[in-house]
This record gives C-alpha cells, structure tokens and sequence, in this order.
C-alpha cells in the first residue's frame, strides 16, 4: 500500500512490518539438532515476557498453562503480543527463550499519532480480501490509488530479498504542512480547554492557491490506538450555525439583483419587529407583543449610518432592514439555496461532507 506524506515529505501513514509473538507448548516439537523447541519453563518464560510485553507475569503464566492444560499445540499472548514492532521481537530472541517464535504480518502505521486525524482516517488488514484496505478518511476515499490495481506486481526487495512494504500501490502527497497543522492543533485544543467547550474546528489555508495547510476537528484520536468516540469530522460534517458570515451573502444577494441601498442610510438603534396580516414582517416604533427585539452585538447603537458603515460595524440592524424594506426574503433564499447552494455538499473530491439545512420564515 502507497504511503501518505505531508506536502514536505513527511509520513503521515506508511506500511511497516509487525510481529505476533508465538508460543510452541508441544512437547514432539525439535529444534536444531533435536533439541527440544517448546516452552519448557512456564514461570521463566512468563517472567521475562512480562516486561518485554507490558503484560503482568501471572496473566502470561495463566495463558500458557491454560494452553498446556488443554493439549493446545500453540497458544498466543492476546493484543499484547500482537502488532510487535521490530525491535521488541529482537529483544525478545536476545533472551533466547525456547518455544518462543513469531509470525510475520503488515500493519498500517501512523508516525504522527494524533494528526488532522477524522481527515486522514485509518487502514487495516481485511483477512477476506487479504490487503490492507481504508476504513474511513483518505484512506477509504484513495483506497484504489493507494492499494494499486491487480496486474502486474511491481514492488522493492531488500538486500536479503525480503519485500519492502507498501512498494505496490501509489504513494499520496497532500498539501498538509506539518508544523502548521500541529500548531493548529494545539492552539485549538489550549482554546477549547479555556472556553469549555465540546466542539471546535479550525483550517488553515494558503491564500494565493487556496491551498489547505492545516485542518483540525475536536474531539479527534490517535490515528494508531484508534480511541474513537465520534466519527464524524468537525470541519466538513458539523452542521452548525453560521451567524455572521451571512451577511456578506446577504450583501452580496442585495448587490448582484440590484437591490442594494447605495445612497440610504438608516437607524441602527434597536430593531422592534412585527408581522402584518400577509405575514410580512415589518419594522416597528415599539415592541411588539412579547416578540423579542434585536440589536446589534453588546446592544451598541452606531446611531443613523449608510449600509456600507452597517456592513464594516457587522450590524444585525442593517440586515433587518435590507431584508424589510430593500430586498424581498425571497430573493435572498434564492440566492442562498440556488446561486450560492448551501444546502448542498460541496464538491471537494475525496473529501466527505454534509450538505446545509436551512429553514425560512418571512
């Protein structure tokens, strides 16, 4: 399988080789010159695993014996002794344990750990197909440029004619910057710690390509422990309320159907609503009923301004008052729905995400 870098050459998921650690408790089986090749002290060989393994001695003792016990030829250590990486099978063969062996397996590894996590997504090995194959994120989306195609088998060896892992597919480079995304990371995490809250999201973009640095979604997981709690990615799957980023649409609607007020101005004291009998709502000298007022943020008052001033102040009066007097509301849900398509998904290829959901009344 292809290995994925960040835009500077750095793995950010990779194929590597792992061990399962193998216990031979069957007393026929001989070694090298007949030499007996099985467990033959259970205590010992519990003893010195243990720490190998972070596993306690007993709960190793209690497995081999619970083998030897039910005339099991072999037996395995559980999770613990799965996924072994090189260098713990080594220290293990140093101790020269009898009975002692190993099988051979690949896993997709992520170096980065904790890294634009729910956007990456994760890789694991289906004993249907035989492969390695993408769960979810990039992974599952570039599941057939990474895994390659059957044909013809192009791959590397090693100076001992042992195949290099992940030579077969097509490796992947995106346009994540590893120091950027860790910082985004970080000051996200420090910024949700201090306003307490549940969800955040953040990307960091290059604005002469637009080209994505960063992209962050909280809560996330290690990409190798896999401590999942929620799959969905914050960035392009949380649907949320976009408060004032819509008044640049709702200017832009106003502009390009020619119903914008250049030369008015209007009063961005408090705005008193009510609805007439065709349902049209209306701007009022006073409350209305117990229909709640709206002002603009911290109840400020920029007193009689031009909408151009409305627009820079971000005043939620000069909303109401685009949209009562100048621009009828169905001419901004045309805009919204149709020429800006917010309820659809956006086209960002490999990318999952959710369309909008707006509702209106006017």
């Amino acid at each position: 399988r292809g290995t994925i870098y960040d835009r500077g050459g750095e793995v950010i998921a990779q194929d590597e080789d792992t061990y399962t650690l193998v216990a031979i408790l069957d007393k026929s089986r001989k070694g090298i010159g007949n030499v007996p090749a099985y467990v033959k002290n259970v205590d010992k060989t519990a003893r010195l695993l243990a720490p190998k393994l972070d596993m306690k001695e007993d709960s190793i003792r209690d497995i081999l014996q619970n083998a030897i016990d039910n005339k099991q030829y072999q037996t395995e250590l559980g999770t613990k002794g799965k996924n072994l990486s090189k260098s713990v099978k080594e220290s293990i063969e140093a101790l020269e344990l009898p009975g002692i062996t190993f099988t051979k397996s690949v896993e997709r590894s992520y170096p980065t750990g904790t890294f634009a996590s729910h956007l990456i997504g994760y890789a694991q090995y289906n004993e249907q197909s035989g492969q390695i194959e993408g769960q979810m994120g990039l992974e599952k989306s570039l599941n057939t440029f990474l895994q390659g195609e059957d044909g013809i088998e192009v791959y590397q060896k090693d100076a001992n004619g042992n195949i290099l892992p992940g030579t077969n597919g097509n490796d992947v480079y995106l346009t994540l910057d590893r120091n950027v995304q860790l910082a985004l990371q970080s000051s996200l995490k420090k910024t949700m710690k201090e306003v307490k809250a549940d969800r955040g999201w953040g990307l960091v973009m290059e604005v002469e390509t637009g080209k994505v640095l960063g992209w962050a979604g909280l809560p996330s997981f290690d990409l190798n422990k896999r401590d999942i709690k929620d799959y969905l990615d914050v960035p392009s799957q949380y649907l949320y309320e976009p408060g004032s980023v819509m008044k640049g649409i709702t200017y832009a609607a106003a502009l390009d159907s020619g119903n914008y007020p250049y030369n008015k101005k209007y009063d961005s004291g408090v705005f008193y609503f009510g609805t007439d009998e065709k349902g049209k709502i209306y701007r009022s000298a006073t409350k209305v009923g117990g229909i709640q007022p709206i002002y603009d943020a911290l109840n400020k008052n920029y007193g009689t301004i031009s909408f151009d001033k409305g627009f820079i102040v971000s005043s939620n009066i000069a909303i109401c008052e685009l949209l009562t007097k100048y621009m009828d509301p169905s001419i901004y849900q045309d805009y919204v729905l149709n020429k800006f398509k917010f309820n659809q998904k956006v086209d960002i290829p490999f990318v999952e995400n959710s369309k909008g959901n707006m509702n209106f009344t006017y």
